[in-house]
């Protein structure tokens, strides 16, 4: 029993830590961007990654957790455009869902856990899903005949 408790634990720690992450990535790409859509949702997301956390605090242990950033503030500011920023942001969801996907396989998780992580998981393929309807889409490829017209 109690190596399922430790497995399950670092699980459950393992998606707050990604969490966090993910509410820095989402803060931060907040500031960065221009669009005042991309920036209300990532300001969203990121408080929606804070409440996932705060969530998932209840099967991690009986000891407290210290809200802590694995890696160093996130800054994606700089010269990235609005598109370069969201699929950044896309690429770091990708992840999320892997991990999510993973610990839902992982049968030491308590069953109101599972249940709390698969909800979880369910708004984060729709985030997803929301985030990728906002990206750009390519322009079509244009015929020889079309090249010949401009």
């Amino acid at each position: 029993m109690t190596i399922s408790l430790d497995q399950s634990t670092r699980t459950v720690r393992r998606l707050i830590d990604s969490c966090h992450e993910a509410h820095e990535e989402f803060r931060s790409a907040s500031e960065a961007v221009d669009d005042t859509v991309l920036k209300r949702l990532f300001a969203l997301y990121a408080q929606q990654r804070t409440r996932f956390a705060h969530e998932l605090l209840d099967y991690a242990s009986e000891e407290p957790i210290a809200f802590r950033s694995s890696s160093p503030a996130v800054n994606l500011a700089g010269n990235r455009s609005d598109a370069d920023l969201l699929n950044l942001c896309l690429e770091k969801e990708r992840s999320a869902l892997a991990l999510y996907r993973e610990a839902l396989a992982d049968r030491t998780i308590p069953t109101k856990a599972h249940f709390l992580i698969s909800a979880q998981l369910a708004l984060l393929e729709r985030v997803h899903s929301r985030m990728e309807s906002l990206r750009p889409s390519p322009r079509p490829l244009q015929t020889h005949s079309e090249r010949a017209t401009l």
